[in-house]
């Protein structure tokens, strides 16, 4: 009995033991999953969609983790696999822990059953449909033919037989494939011409070309060694098949491992090649930032050299503008005081032209009242002396206006502000060059900024490309681990296999020695029949002729013979 452990997702995760006779083809097993899921999907969810079969996974104990199954070298007894349903509205496939496994609910499912000539008696032992090489329902390889019925063995070797000739009868073609194929034709076995001499003459009994399953069956009447040979061969074969396709599972998983290696190798290779670009990259902009970071000394310093320059500057212009202030102050104060002098140069003007008008006046009135010219001369001379003292604080005044007055005044704000004017230009140049190296310091400063950003960047990603890379070369470290497990796995396969070829070839020669003897025993027992029935005619003539009538020892002597053969077979 083969188990086979299959989880599903029914909703809820379910876990089913599925039983064979033999290890399971992929197509069997996918019959098996299909028929026992669609029941068991009906009983648990009625009324939702029918299951449907998608993929499946099995869990390799070797490697610890889920691969795809996809061939029956891979199945294992109790091994666990998962069944995957397509994806739909109504279903989808969520994570959960894998239950314990129990039997199905429902029993709905027939083993794959190949169709028989009718004429034929039915069998424990069914074969496969006639386009496989060998059948994979029979008994299991390492059960006993000897506990097997005869008539279940020449059935079994029969089946096998038009298995592989896609017919229900043996041709002289399938006949020599199947002794080639089970070894039993060969320089250690039989020759081929006494391969060709068996199917026509002991085996192919009515001379069509063809042995039937009666005639087969005679066949290994007379041969049950050659019988038990193709039976255990075929079992055998069987294996060999199944160790093979195994074999080649583990190649193809060992392919595998070496791609994944391999692809793993390259990636790390890459994430180094990355990372010491990065790290090129890194150092390049480490080169690139220090420049620009004399470079931004240079100009800090430069801007230092600027602003003490524009600071000496503003402080000539302060001055400039104080003097300037102050002679605006000065000549603002000698405009007063001109505007003061002027007021008394009116005044006394305006007293002068008083006077002038008092004298004509009294000019006029003189000669109106030249009685009163004594006191009008007196008055007259007072006025006179009255106008010489005016004309003189005129003259003083007018002097005095002129004193205040200073021609280099003028000429010293000209000056000054010339100065002003000069220094205000030379310090709007000092300011420009200032802001220039303010400009270009600040564009240093982005640049300085946007690098720094930029290492960092890169740091970052370094850091990242050296995680990855460490988890490509852990990655690395367990595909070649996994590979050198798997390969001394073949290893210890391959060497299992070569001590059961060498071992199978032992018995095999041993075997073939046996089969060679009960050929020659059967040869020599068919030439004793000759002989014998020979001896019967030439009694019963002899008999006739003499006339005797008497009890013949003849059948005692055969009885005895008989009796001698049976213990020699």
């Amino acid at each position: 009995m083969f188990v086979v452990l299959a989880a599903v997702d029914l909703g809820t995760k379910c876990n089913f033991e599925l039983s064979f006779n033999v290890v399971p083809t992929i197509t069997e097993l996918r019959e098996k999953i299909l028929t026992t899921m669609t029941s068991e999907n009906n009983v648990r969810r009625p009324g939702q969609p029918p299951f449907e079969f998608h993929r499946a996974q099995v869990f390799d104990e070797r490697m610890e983790m889920w691969v795809d199954l996809v061939a029956s070298s891979q199945l294992e007894d109790f091994c666990q696999i998962y069944v995957f349903q397509r994806e739909s509205p109504w279903h989808r496939d969520t994570p959960g822990r894998i239950p314990p496994p129990q039997k199905p609910s429902t029993i709905s499912y027939n083993s794959h059953m190949a169709h028989h000539d009718p004429g034929t008696p039915q069998s424990p032992y069914q074969p496969t449909p006639a386009s496989a090489a060998y059948p994979q329902t029979y008994t299991r390889p390492d059960a006993d033919p000897m506990d097997i019925p005869f008539s279940d063995k020449v059935r079994r070797v029969f089946d096998v037989c038009t298995a592989i000739g896609d017919s229900n009868v043996i041709t002289i073609e399938v006949w020599k494939d199947v002794f080639h194929r089970f070894r039993l034709a060969s320089e250690t076995c039989l020759s081929h011409e006494t391969v060709d001499d068996l199917f026509f003459t002991k085996a192919d009994s009515n001379g069509d070309g063809v042995v039937t399953y009666g005639e087969f069956q005679n066949f290994s009447e007379m041969f049950p060694k050659v019988l038990d040979s193709l039976l255990y061969r075929s079992l055998r074969f069987e294996q060999d098949q199944i160790r093979k396709e195994r074999m080649e599972a583990q190649m193809k998983v060992s392919e595998d491992l070496e791609k994944q290696l391999e692809s793993a190798t390259r990636a790390a290779q890459q994430c180094e090649d990355d990372a010491e670009t990065e790290l090129s990259r890194i150092r390049s902009l480490e080169s690139d930032l220090q420049r620009l970071r004399l470079e931004e000394r240079e100009l800090q310093q430069d801007k230092l050299t600027a602003h003490k320059d524009s600071e000496e500057y503003r402080s000539h212009v302060r001055s400039a503008k104080a003097a300037l202030s102050h002679a605006r102050d000065q000549v603002k104060k000698n405009n007063i005081s001109k505007k003061n002098a002027q007021r008394s140069v009116d005044q006394q003007q305006k007293k002068l032209s008083m006077a002038h008008s008092d004298r004509d006046r009294a000019s006029n009135e003189l000669d109106r009242l030249r009685q009163l010219v004594a006191d009008q001369e007196r008055e007259l001379m007072k006025k006179e002396d009255i106008i010489t003292r005016i004309e003189r604080d005129l003259d003083e005044t007018i002097q005095l206006a002129k004193d205040e007055e200073d021609p280099h005044l003028e000429e010293e704000v000209t000056r000054a502000q010339t100065d002003v004017s000069t220094a205000e230009q030379e310090l709007q140049s000092v300011v420009d060059a200032e802001n220039d190296v303010t400009k270009t310091h600040r564009q240093k400063q982005l640049e300085i900024q946007q690098m720094e950003q930029e290492r960092q960047r890169l740091e970052d990603q370094t850091r990242g490309s050296r995680s990855h890379l460490e988890a490509k070369r852990d990655a690395k470290s367990i595909l070649e681990q996994q590979l050198v497990d798997h390969q001394r796995a073949i290893e210890t396969s391959r060497q299992i296999e070569d001590e059961s070829d060498q071992r199978r070839d032992e018995e095999e020669n041993k075997e073939n020695d046996l089969v060679r003897m009960e050929i020659r025993l059967r040869e020599q027992r068919e030439a004793v029949e000759r002989k014998e029935e020979v001896l019967q005619s030439a009694h019963r003539d002899f008999t006739l002729e003499s006339g005797r009538g008497g009890r013949s020892p003849l059948p005692h002597s055969m009885s005895h013979y008989s009796q001698r053969r049976d213990v020699v077979m």
